[in-house]
């Protein structure tokens, strides 16, 4: 035979069964600015037939090697012709970085973005890397 509650255990049960209620429930997710992007670039745009242009680097050449500026003031060169693969030279936070990256096409913008397969070398390791040039040409080609 079961035996009876007191009081002061169903007002704990209670108590207990109320929170237990109100912690299952999920709180409602606010949009994030990410998806509110994404809402918004699938919309059709009104009046427009095609993506706005990209900006345009200007070409420049050092010692017979051709390379570009971006309109963010980025020198970089393009490796491999269509690999869309560039060395580019930037500043981030204070410090000169050469970045090896891959980009891709924006289909909403058509601008060409990094992507995330890439490597930032700081100016010593760059120059790390050219002084072992010689010697992986060597490699490269076979002892």
């Amino acid at each position: 035979m079961p035996k009876r509650k007191r009081d002061s255990d169903e007002e704990t049960t209670a108590e207990e069964s109320d929170a237990s209620s109100v912690s299952d429930r999920k709180p409602k997710k606010k949009p994030t600015k990410a998806s509110a992007s994404k809402a918004k670039a699938k919309a059709p745009a009104e009046g427009r037939t095609k993506a706005p242009a990209p900006s345009v680097a200007e070409e420049k050449e050092i010692n017979g090697v051709k390379y570009k500026v971006s309109p963010e003031g980025e020198s970089y060169v393009e490796l491999g012709g269509k690999s869309r693969r560039r060395l580019t030279i930037r500043e981030f936070r204070g410090a000169t970085l050469i970045d090896i990256r891959e980009f891709y096409e924006d289909k909403s913008s058509g601008e060409m973005k990094p992507g995330k397969k890439g490597i930032s070398l700081s100016v010593d390791e760059w120059r790390d890397l050219l002084r072992t040039s010689e010697a992986m040409n060597i490699l490269i080609e076979g002892p």
